[in-house]
């Protein structure tokens, strides 16, 4: 079974997959210990078209080591024999669109007890996943179980769940053989 775990490197990008799945209207909902206006900018596009994001915020006491390899590029520049940031400007600008969106779209709490939150979750409101699955059938002429899992971040057995459901409810109709290649096609 893939891992549904991503982590910016060997498992994938959370980026790429938060692109990938986030559609008009979904609800999401994420725990971290942080969120820059360099996320917001990098998925705002996607961002601008959920209807509610969930944000539970944890103490970000290691934003130290958010890049321990030091490969961000720093944007600086020397001005009169001091350092200063050389996108002053356009941070100004990003940071008040973010702002915004984060007034329209987002309810945030956060977590005071220390040391409580260190790994990071990003969740699709499971009243997308049915939508995820009628698109990728769209796409792709049926799905397996193996791919409902991959694209909703969920497990074997709530992959089953839910393909039963969307059975049960005439929307997919179960192909082939149990064990011998399951799959699902639209039945609409």
């Amino acid at each position: 079974m893939t891992s549904a775990i991503k982590d910016n490197r060997s498992r994938g990008k959370v980026g790429d997959f938060l692109k990938e799945c986030i559609k008009d209207d979904s609800s999401l909902s994420i725990v971290s210990a942080y969120f820059t206006i360099y996320a917001y900018e990098k998925l705002k596009d996607h961002l601008h078209k959920i209807d509610h994001l969930n944000f539970l915020f944890g103490e970000p006491r290691f934003v130290k080591s958010l890049d321990p390899d030091r490969t961000d590029k720093k944007a600086f520049k020397i001005e009169d024999e001091k350092l200063a940031l050389s996108n002053r400007l356009q941070q100004k600008c990003l940071a008040k669109e973010c702002a915004d969106w984060i007034s329209d779209k987002v309810d945030i709490k956060s977590i005071k007890q220390a040391n409580l939150l260190h790994g990071k979750m990003y969740h699709i409101s499971p009243l997308r996943y049915e939508a995820l699955v009628m698109e990728y059938v769209e796409a792709h002429g049926r799905i397996a179980r193996k791919n409902v899992i991959e694209l909703c971040g969920i497990t074997e057995n709530q992959a089953k769940g839910l393909l039963k459901k969307m059975c049960d409810k005439g929307k997919l109709q179960q192909m082939g053989k149990p064990r011998r290649g399951t799959y699902y096609i639209s039945a609409e």
